[in-house]
This record gives C-alpha cells, sequence and structure tokens, in this order.
C-alpha cells in the first residue's frame, strides 16, 4: 500500500519537475478534466503497478560467479587494508609568520629536499632538520599508517609513490614535508570466498537500485506528461 508520505513526496516531485506551485497545479489539472484527488489517486496507482514490477524484476536479478570475481579483483582495497610505512622530514610554518619567513622556510626545506635525493641519510637528514620532535629523534619515522590516519595531503602523496622513493615538498596547514616511503603493503586480505557473499549483496543492490531508479524517473515523466 502506498502511504501518504510517498504520495505527498510524489506530488512534490511532480511540481518540481514542472516548476509548479500548488495553486498551477490544482489548475493545470482542471485543464485535463481532474480534481487533485483524482490525480492523487492515478498517481497511487501508477506507484503501486512500479512497486510491483520492481519486486518482479528485482526477483530475476542475478549475479554470476564470473561477475563476482572481477569485481573482487578490480577492487582488491574493499577487501583489505592498504597500509603504508614512511618517515618525513618537516619544516613548521603558523598563520603569524610574514611571507617572506614561509619562503624562508620553503627555501629550506627545498635544499633539505635535495640533499635527500643526492643520495644524504634521510634518517640523519630528519635528526637535524626535522620540527617534529616527536619524530626527528627516530630518524622521521612516521610508523605504519592506513588511509584515513594521516592528514590527507600526505596520504594523497603516499598513495602515488613507489617504495624508497622521495617525495616533492608536501604542503600542509602546519608546513612542508618531504615523505620517504619505505613500505606500501595489503594487510589483513580477505579471500573470494570470504568475500562473496559480500559482493553479491552488494552487486545485487547496485543493480535493484539500478532498475527501480529507471522506473521512477518513467513514472514521474509520465506523472509529468498529464498534466501538461
Amino acid at each position: 500500500k502506498v502511504s501518504e508520505e510517498e504520495l505527498r513526496q510524489a506530488i512534490e516531485d511532480v511540481k518540481k519537475q514542472n516548476h509548479l506551485t500548488q495553486e498551477a497545479l490544482v489548475s493545470a489539472l482542471q485543464t485535463q478534466g481532474l480534481s487533485l484527488e483524482q490525480y492523487k489517486s492515478q498517481l497511487r496507482d501508477q506507484i503501486e503497478r512500479a512497486r510491483l514490477l520492481g519486486q518482479e524484476i528485482r526477483s530475476k536479478i542475478q549475479v554470476g560467479e564470473p561477475e563476482l570475481r572481477a569485481y573482487y579483483q578490480a577492487n582488491p582495497q574493499r577487501f583489505s587494508d592498504e597500509m603504508f610505512q614512511a618517515r618525513h622530514i618537516y619544516f613548521s610554518i603558523n598563520e603569524k609568520m610574514s611571507e617572506a619567513d614561509v619562503n624562508r622556510v620553503k627555501a629550506t626545506a627545498a635544499s633539505v629536499l635535495q640533499e635527500a635525493r643526492s643520495g644524504k641519510d634521510f634518517g640523519q637528514l630528519a635528526q637535524k632538520y626535522s620540527d617534529d620532535q616527536a619524530t626527528a629523534k627516530e630518524g622521521g619515522e612516521l610508523g605504519t599508517f592506513k588511509k584515513g590516519e594521516i592528514v590527507p595531503e600526505i596520504e594523497h602523496a603516499v598513495e602515488k609513490m613507489k617504495e624508497g622513493e622521495i617525495s616533492d615538498l608536501v604542503i600542509t596547514p602546519a608546513g612542508f614535508h618531504i615523505i620517504n616511503l619505505q613500505k606500501h603493503f595489503m594487510k589483513n586480505v580477505k579471500t573470494f570466498d570470504e568475500a562473496k557473499a559480500e559482493i553479491e549483496e552488494l552487486l545485487f543492490r547496485e543493480k535493484s537500485e539500478q532498475k527501480f531508479s529507471q522506473w521512477m524517473a518513467e513514472l514521474r515523466r509520465g506523472a509529468a506528461i498529464e498534466i501538461k
């Protein structure tokens, strides 16, 4: 059964789609020889038919094993934790600094970057130059982290790096960073059999929602035509 709230929302959708006020809708319906209540009754029937059709087609949606395996292989990050191990050398800036001061810090960072890329020991450079006292004494070690556990700018940088690579200067609101990616690996990887039910549910839901969206679009187009 179609609830009053569903019917109200359907009416609102029709008004929005046709750029009509409530008064304009009633007037448009009158030109078709319909009262608002008669139109609501028609709309309720259309929604019920669409719902029945949706249930029928959803019952026929199938997701085969080749499709499940293809999704599993194409989306490994969904079924494991993508991990990074990195070091950094940090150069601090703050909002009270003048532009000249910020530029001086940036120039120092760029100079240290050249040293790191020329083969100087990264850990020693971190101990000497890094403003992050907590990590500097450990050679700039950030430890192991996964996505969402570190500032976005550093996360985006390490995603594009190869193991052993040294980044360009990474700018965050807190300053400049030189990143050295040590390891990039996957952890807690689910096997296909472990992930199969999850993938099946996900793909079934996607297909069902896609079909339902198509039915509702057709329903709304039909409703819009009736009041023109």
